[in-house]
């Protein structure tokens, strides 16, 4: 095995094997770093999260060793490498907790008791007309909507799940409410009328 071949070579010795396309020194470099990689990540974002990060930076050194100019600093680069990973990840993740917690604070604030019969019955009617409206969108601009309202998910997990850009999600839900808005203000025209 790959193991036996490495022993007893330096950190250094391993890179720049690993520079010239060797799979088994890559490996080598995994098996030496990953729980060094792992262990950085998650004084940062704790885990399971760190597994994701570590991952990451792994894939990204597979790619960026050959363009390593200098393999002695390797294990610097792999810790900056690491720590910047590590600090995006945490940064989004607590822009994620932020929007959950003001989708939550939304959602609870919806609930509020009501009162007499008369609200009941409006509050029953804006429902079904909201409903109504939703099978009206494009299945794309709904989906993306209900993901965020219903469900609570963060623009940017809907992304991932999506397989779409941040951006594409964020117009989405913007053109399905604008559309949502028309929808209904057509339809209590029509009511009134």
């Amino acid at each position: 095995m790959y193991a036996d071949e490495f022993l007893g070579q330096s950190d250094e010795a391993v890179v720049r094997r690993a520079m010239t396309g060797c799979p088994d020194a890559f490996e080598e470099l995994v098996a030496r770093f990953g729980p060094v990689v792992r262990g950085m990540a998650a004084t940062v974002v704790g885990y399971p999260a760190a597994d994701d990060v570590a991952q990451d930076v792994l894939l990204a050194a597979r790619t960026g060793l050959r363009g390593l100019r200098h393999p002695e600093h390797f294990t610097a680069w792999l810790r900056t490498v690491t720590r910047r990973r590590a600090v995006e990840v945490a940064r989004r993740d607590r822009r994620d907790s932020a929007e959950i917690r003001a989708d939550e604070l939304r959602y609870h604030r919806s609930l509020t008791v009501v009162q007499t019969p008369d609200d009941i019955l409006a509050r029953s009617e804006d429902h079904a007309a909201l409903h109504a409206a939703m099978g009206r969108l494009p299945d794309a601009l709904a989906t993306t909507l209900r993901m965020q309202y219903w469900h609570g998910a963060p623009q940017r997990r809907i992304a991932d799940t999506l397989g779409v850009s941040l951006a594409t999600v964020k117009w989405r839900v913007h053109e399905a409410k604008q559309r949502l808005r028309r929808s209904l203000r057509n339809t209590e025209g029509n009511d009134d009328g």
